[in-house]
């Protein structure tokens, strides 16, 4: 998978992801991370890694919506082509 699937906090030698009790939010799509605020399903963006400070990947949001939409995409209602919702979509 990505590098960033896999990163592994230097200071913990832990991964931000896979627990089975997870608090931490993955987006493949965008490259983002954050912290899940339960019991809500809200997700708080974070930047650096909540256990050593080491910068996390910087997010493809804006890069995602402008190549989606010179693909043709114009508005929410409109369906998202697959090649669009993966890692891989570059």
């Amino acid at each position: 998978m990505t590098k960033q699937v896999n990163f592994v906090c230097p200071k913990t030698k832990s991964s931000l992801l896979g627990s089975t009790d997870q608090r931490i939010y993955w987006s493949p799509v965008f490259d983002e991370y954050g912290l899940i605020c339960q019991p809500s399903a809200e997700v708080l963006l974070i930047q650096f890694c909540p256990f050593c400070g080491t910068k996390l990947p910087k997010s493809r949001r804006k890069k995602w919506f402008k190549k989606i939409k010179s693909a043709g995409w114009k508005s929410l209602d409109d369906k998202i082509p697959k090649d669009f919702l993966g890692y891989d979509w570059q």
